[in-house]
């Protein structure tokens, strides 16, 4: 065991090595505070000076500096922000008379003035000159850092992109800030986003926190904000929750798959109605998702999405999401009502495989056949193309009992899916969606199955996959890939 232990151990050594490999220590001197000031810069692993980055300054980086990269680096993976740079600055200590910058820079009653003149008018210009940076820029602090944070959001609004404030100390001075929010919340921008994790229970009115959240919702409710009260954590360890919930809240609508529901439309028999799922509902996030089912555009107002969501035909579903990074996104899908698929007995049918015909798509007038045959591994025929040749493969599914049978197709060319020749689906790249879905009750038995595809050169790829009427409607399931041999054909 002790090789493999060894091994284990320099990996996880070089892994962190390889996540720090980009920390770099630096420094300013302030003219406002008349000092030299100490930084910790952490760039993104894959740093690119042709490319802009949000920056992420964050207060007491002597403490909380080294837990951000793998937080980031996680949420990274999650695709739940984007790479960014992290500017951490150092509180200034004085071993001569033990003591530290800390409360005087962070502090109202102090400095506090001249520590955000010094960020804003000398440490921000500094980073932007020396690192490709974007517009935007975020602050995050903690305790008396998360009062400095919300004392920035009141004093100079539009410094900073957004605000991160955790577990702040809004209980200083009698809750003096709280009376200040009440004058300064009105004037902060909507497009501001405004992050505030304290914890559950009595402690979270003693810090102010619950009375904050109350002044945001009542004197500014169209601030993009979300006060978290987290449970069973003591001041320090809610730091790492703030941290990555924070950003978490600070990037809603980064995601490219955030609205990726199914079924994205379909046939629903009357008075009955068929499941939408979306797996990120963020039920927490203000506003979050919103829905309508009539095509009007959603609003803040709008019924709340949430997984499994129940729509009756005819209807035309809008989500919306209301993003706090970017634009706001919409999808929307329409849903008619229809009867169910009658199956066809069919007693010629051979398991495994379909038919297909190619011809030549080059020319409008000269649809010649180029090959035909059976299909029994893969959706494309193996054959040599040139230019461009149009492809059916026809066959049958088999529905194994009577229900909601959802349809996914995914397809790297133009490609149309057909069942008992009715047009379910179509694929054209043009408009930068390659993968949709579709729902339709089908009666238990066989169904006409048909693909129509341009076979390009290259860039072909076709996957077909479905969700059959589940035995526990309450649970989640998962789409089950068609491959050519669960499908059939017919004899000759």
């Amino acid at each position: 065991m002790k090789p493999l232990y060894l091994f284990g151990l320099w990996l996880f050594i070089f892994i962190n090595n390889n996540l720090f490999a980009q920390e770099r220590a630096d420094s300013i001197f302030s003219p406002t505070l008349h000092e030299e000031r100490y930084l910790q810069i952490w760039l993104p692993h894959d740093y690119d000076t042709t490319k802009k980055y949000d920056v992420l300054y964050v207060l007491d980086a002597e403490m909380l500096g080294r837990f951000i990269p793998p937080i980031i680096s996680f949420e990274e993976e999650n695709e739940l922000m984007p790479p960014v740079i992290v500017v951490g600055v150092r509180n200034n200590y004085w071993y001569d008379i033990g003591k530290d910058s800390r409360e005087r820079d962070l502090l109202p009653s102090n400095q506090a003035d001249k520590f955000l003149s010094f960020l804003g008018k000398e440490l921000m210009p500094y980073i932007n000159s020396r690192y490709s940076t974007s517009d935007k820029n975020i602050l995050f602090g903690h305790s008396y850092g998360g009062l400095f944070v919300i004392y920035t959001l009141l004093d100079q609004p539009t410094l900073f992109s957004n605000y991160i404030a955790s577990d702040p100390a809004l209980w200083w001075n009698e809750g003096a800030l709280l009376i200040r929010a009440k004058k300064q919340l009105p004037v902060v921008p909507h497009r501001t986003t405004v992050f505030i994790g304290g914890r559950n229970g009595a402690i979270g009115a003693a810090f102010g926190i619950k009375e904050i959240d109350s002044l945001i919702k009542k004197d500014n409710p169209q601030i993009r904000s979300q006060v978290v009260f987290n449970e069973d954590e003591h001041h320090g360890s809610v730091r790492l929750k703030n941290i990555y919930n924070g950003l978490k809240f600070t990037y809603f609508g980064y995601s490219s798959f955030m609205l990726d529901f199914f079924p994205m439309g379909g046939i629903v028999q009357q008075n009955e109605s068929i499941p939408i799922f979306l797996y990120s509902t963020y039920l927490d996030i203000n506003p979050g998702i919103r829905y309508t089912t009539n095509g009007s555009e959603p609003t803040i107002l709008s019924p709340r999405f949430d997984y499994g969501l129940q729509v009756k035909a005819p209807a035309i579903l809008k989500l919306k999401q209301f993003s706090n990074y970017g634009p706001d996104k919409t999808m929307s899908a329409e849903f008619k009502v229809g009867k169910q698929f009658s199956a066809d007995n069919k007693t010629n049918l051979i398991a495994g495989g379909l038919r297909y015909v190619c011809f030549n798509a080059d020319s409008i007038s000269d649809h010649r056949l180029i090959a035909s045959g059976l299909l029994d591994k893969d959706y494309l025929p193996s054959i040599k193309v040139k230019g461009n040749i149009l492809c059916e493969d026809t066959g049958w599914f088999k529905a194994e009992k009577s229900g909601y049978y959802t349809f996914f197709l995914e397809a790297g060319t133009s490609c149309k899916l057909k069942i008992d020749k009715r047009l379910l689906i179509t694929i054209n790249p043009a408009d930068g969606i390659n993968s949709k879905s579709f729902v339709v009750p089908l009666a238990p038995g066989f169904h006409a199955l048909s693909l129509e595809f341009l076979y390009k050169e290259k860039d072909n790829s076709i996957s077909l996959s479905y969700l059959a009427p589940p035995k526990k409607p309450s649970m989640a399931h998962l789409p089950v890939t068609i491959s050519v041999k669960d499908l059939y054909h017919e004899s000759f």
